[in-house]
């Protein structure tokens, strides 16, 4: 007995066979092609994405680098101007510190009253021979978050070395802790 297409059911059998088996070798090209183009389109973008990370990291490092500038050195400890500082910290700032091997730690307000304690003894300007500058020499980044290890120096001397914590807020950088080690 034939099918309509004059087959044999031996011979339609087959063909079915081999039709399912085209079929099946069909779909792995597919696969294959598909994973070849995603390959290829990874090697295609991910230098993109790489560059692109370069060029946010080197943003976010001068946006920090200027708020240390500005806000830490400057305004703390060279000019004692208060709205700089109150610019670039956040009001929950906490700087710890060891004192007879324990952890202490002073805040926001703390720091004002002694900028405010400064310019009222007249402690600023800062002697040019004696301005503070830093160098930074760790970063960890990340868009919102960032620690930054520095060296502290008073004129040409290094003094200190410190770990400064910043987030960001509102899409401006805030200092919000520092711990320190003194040189």
């Amino acid at each position: 007995m034939k099918d309509p297409l004059g087959r044999t059911r031996k011979n339609a059998v087959e063909e079915d066979h081999r039709d399912k088996d085209e079929m099946q070798t069909m779909a792995r090209i597919k696969v294959m092609l598909s994973i070849r183009v995603v390959i290829i389109s990874v090697a295609l973008i991910a230098p993109n994405l790489k560059a692109q990370t370069a060029v946010t990291d080197q943003k976010i490092k001068e946006e920090i680098q200027n708020l240390l500038n500005k806000a830490y050195v400057e305004a703390v400890f060279n000019t004692g101007s208060l709205d700089d500082y109150r610019a670039g910290f956040s009001e929950a700032f906490q700087m710890f510190y060891l004192e007879n091997d324990s952890v202490k730690s002073i805040g926001f307000k703390d720091w004002e009253r002694r900028i405010t304690e400064g310019i009222a003894e007249k402690r600023y300007p800062r002697p040019k021979d004696k301005r503070v500058r830093i160098e930074i020499t760790d970063w960890h980044l990340t868009p919102q978050a960032a620690n930054v290890v520095l060296y502290f120096y008073y004129g040409n001397q290094r003094a200190y070395q410190d770990f400064i914590s910043l987030y960001k807020v509102d899409g401006t950088w805030e200092i919000v802790s520092k711990c320190f080690q003194k040189l």
